[in-house]
């Protein structure tokens, strides 16, 4: 009786082992995802405001240009 409550035991230990072992990778997994989200999105604002001087150099330089060659 006492080596099978010892192996039942025993068998509980890991599986709980297992089991912490699994939540830990799934944890880690899920910060690296957010970690990776977190630069997406850092990367999608610097490519917004890029474009955006990109557009406000255009429309300066339009802006010189029509002043140059308009009568004053």
């Amino acid at each position: 009786m006492t080596s099978l409550l010892m192996a039942v035991l025993g068998f509980c230990a890991l599986s709980f082992c297992v089991f912490l072992a699994c939540r830990w990778a799934f944890r880690a997994g899920r910060e690296e995802e957010k970690a990776q989200n977190e630069r997406g999105k850092n990367e999608h604002i610097e490519k917004a405001l890029l474009h955006r001087d990109r557009l406000r150099r255009d429309a300066d330089y339009a802006r010189r240009l029509r002043a140059r060659f308009t009568r004053k």
